[in-house]
């Protein structure tokens, strides 16, 4: 369980608190994006 654990908290939460870390100023721009580019290697 906790390899899991340690699994989602890099591979989803990571990416989940980027995403709210920078969606804010992206959302006050004409256009934005954010890209995830992920490997399936760990």
């Amino acid at each position: 369980m906790a390899d899991a654990e340690r699994v989602m908290d890099v591979n989803f939460w990571g990416v989940m608190d980027t995403y709210q870390a920078f969606l804010p100023h992206l959302l006050k721009r004409p256009v934005a994006a954010l890209v995830n580019a992920s490997s399936m290697q760990s």
